[in-house]
This record gives C-alpha cells, structure tokens and sequence, in this order.
C-alpha cells in the first residue's frame, strides 16, 4: 500500500511535466526524431519543470487568486497538504500497544485529511487540470520555437528544417517553397528499377537522420534502367493512378523498406500578380475549348471553308 500510494502521489505531482513533453512533440514530430534526449534528462526535465510550475501556481494562488471574493478560490494550506502526502507511513490500523494519544495523532490526522480531500474536491481537480494544461501550452510553445528556421544550429540534422518547408507549402503556406523528391526504389522489374516522384506532403525521419517515411502528393512512377556504359534510362513516366482519375488528390506513402536513395529539388517562391493570374486562366479555359473540339476563331486553324 505504501509503494502504490506513494507511486499515486509522484505521479500527480509530475503530471505538468510529462504534460510538457506532450505539447513539445505537437508541432512536428520531426522534433523529437532531430533532437533526441536522454530519459535521465528528460526526467529531470520532467522534475524541474513540474516544481516550477508548482511553484509558481502557489505563489499565484496565495498572493492574488484566494484573496479575490469575485472567484471564491481558497489558498494552498501547505500544513494540510504535507500530511496528505505522508499518510502512508501511518499505520494501517491501530496496535494493541499504541499509546492513547498515538491513536488520537492518527485519527485526527486522517479525519482532517479526509475532510480536506471531500470539501475541497473540485478546486483539486481544477487545480491539477489547470497545471496540467499550463505544461501542455509551454511544450507547444516550445516545440513551435523550435521549429523556427534561426534554431537548426541546435539541430543534429539540419536538413530536416529545409524539408519541412515542403510540409508547410502543403498545409498553404504561400512563403514556403515547394519541395519535389524523385525516390530511387529497392524494387526492379524486368532489369529496370522503379522509381517514384512527386511533392513532398509529409514526412518522418529517425534518429539517424534517414527518412522513415515518406507521403507524395501528384505522384508518377517509372522505371530506370542503368545501361553499360553507365548511363540512365527513364521508362515509361506515368502519373498515379494510372487512369488519370483523382490524380490531383491521389497520395503515395513510401517507407524506409521502400526507399533506396531520394533526392529532393526545392522550386523558388513565385507570386503571381492578379494580371499574370487573369491571362493564365484565359489561355487555360481556351485550352480546354480547344480540347473539346469547341475552338474559338483564330485558335484551332482555319475554320471550314
């Protein structure tokens, strides 16, 4: 009983640190594969940072929060909260050898305790849900600083950041490049070796840096055959799915079992002004006009005579 509830109480009190850790590995998940830590270091962050917060909730609380009438919020009684925390070494019922006031000692302080526990039950669990969201919020705000382009020094692969730009092209952002990779396959067929390219939507790495998985968006395939003199060969290009249906909102999911060697090209950040947008959509509706067979005059060649 002594182990389980002092195993309770440790896990209560730490619940802001592994909260942290939580909201640290929301942004990105690159995140955590990039910067690795210890778990004697990521416990004493846990520790650390759950006695700050701790720390910091009391002197909030006491100073200003149960002196307000408006909120209704009482103060932090340390002098009831140690004994909570020791009830473990009490024992468990009493002795034929304990002495009257020993028995009192005992019952008293679990009376008080359970009386503590029962009157101020809800602000206990708002108390913990808010400390708990606090260490949410500060490893969210973290990890989104960590994602910033200025902390790749503190990085271990420095070449994640510049990926990552593909991933926030994908979700719009307009000031992010867009990346395409050509994916060199552990397949072959008939000689040749399948090959895949495409926009980079998403991806994870492992510790080592190498890429666990990889998601492509507009995907095509094809084969490349290496020749004697050493020369390549591409084969047969085509867009995923074949058919040609759904291909703007097709994806293809790659993982290290599949990936031999890719190579990623980063296109520059072009913004179109309202004129070039105008004569693009023009020359594609004449485009589509033309393709149906309906060409407007001027466009398909000389008309019947």
């Amino acid at each position: 009983m002594s182990l389980a509830w002092a195993t309770v109480v440790v896990v209560v009190l730490l619940l802001p640190g592994f909260a942290f850790f939580f909201g640290f590995y929301l942004p990105e998940q690159v995140t955590r594969e990039a910067t690795p830590i210890s778990p004697l270091g990521q416990l004493a962050i846990v520790v650390g940072l759950s006695f700050l917060v701790h720390a910091c909730s009391y002197i909030v609380i006491n100073s200003f929060l149960c002196k307000s009438e408006i909120l209704g919020i009482r103060c932090v009684a340390l002098d009831q909260f140690i004994p909570l925390l020791r009830i473990d070494s009490l024992p468990a019922a009493p002795r034929l050898g304990d002495r009257p006031e020993t028995l009192a000692a005992i019952r008293g302080t679990l009376g008080e305790s359970g009386r503590m526990v029962d009157e101020n039950a809800v602000q206990i669990t708002a108390y913990f849900v808010a400390v708990t969201s606090i260490g949410v919020l500060l490893g969210l705000l973290a990890g989104m600083v960590m994602q910033l382009s200025s902390m790749q020094r503190f990085a271990r692969h420095r070449w994640m950041y510049s990926l990552n730009e593909g991933r926030r092209h994908a979700w719009g952002s307009k000031k992010a490049r867009r990346i395409k990779a050509k994916v060199l396959s552990k397949t072959s067929e008939a000689g040749a070796v399948l090959i895949y390219s495409g926009v980079v939507e998403d991806f994870f790495a492992k510790t080592d840096g190498t890429i666990s998985q990889l998601v492509l968006r507009y995907p095509q395939k094809g084969h490349i055959k290496v020749g004697e003199a050493g020369g390549a060969e591409n084969i047969n290009m085509v867009d995923l799915p074949v058919d040609g249906k759904e291909v703007g909102r097709s994806f293809l999911f790659l993982t290290s079992d599949d990936i031999a060697n890719v190579f990623f090209v980063a296109e520059p950040v072009v913004e179109a002004t309202s004129q070039e947008m105008d004569r693009l959509r023009k020359l594609k509706e004449a485009k589509d006009k033309v393709a149906s067979g309906d060409a407007p005059s001027g466009l398909g060649g000389a008309g019947p005579q």
